[in-house]
């Protein structure tokens, strides 16, 4: 998913990589970033992805914050249905206390407006991580999780699902 490490050290700690996004320009950066056998590019939208195959570990940085509300129950769905036997999800994403740098639209709780150096303008979802909200959420789920703030900016997650 988005923002993985771009140096390839993912690709250190495991036998193959699958790195996927759902903007073709994020992905040609990758794949000139990171040019090793091991590690395979893919364009998809993760909603609507099919690997085709399962997991050992899925690792995503900074995307969680993006999924919509409407659409968090199912897109832990989607990795508990990738993850093979007693495979994990790792995260890491932005703490609820780095709220106050974005500006979200008015009436609209979870949608912000980036300007880029250009001059253009973005909306993007932004829902920050609240690291006990979202293990009370997960576990709810099924999901047996240790999730912790590591910096004043940084939380990371590991999940499994509970079979």
């Amino acid at each position: 998913m988005r923002d993985w490490p771009v140096d390839g050290a993912l690709a250190g700690w495991a036998d193959t990589v699958t790195a996927i996004d759902a903007a073709p320009e994020a992905v040609a950066i990758a794949r000139d970033r990171v040019q090793l056998a091991k590690v395979s590019f893919e364009v998809a939208d993760v909603f609507s992805w099919d690997p085709g195959t399962r997991f050992d570990v899925i690792f995503f940085s900074a995307w969680l914050s993006h999924v919509p509300v409407s659409r968090f129950g199912r897109f832990w769905q989607l990795l508990a249905s990738w993850l093979a036997g007693n495979g994990r999800v790792l995260f890491i994403d932005e703490h609820l206390d780095e709220r106050g740098k974005e500006a979200y639209l008015e009436g609209q709780e979870e949608v912000v407006e980036r300007r880029l150096a250009d001059g253009s303008t973005f909306r993007v979802i932004k829902n920050f991580v609240d690291p006990q909200e979202l293990e009370l959420r997960l576990r709810r789920m099924g999901w047996d999780c240790v999730i912790r703030r590591v910096s004043s900016r940084w939380v990371s997650g590991e999940a499994r699902l509970v079979r």
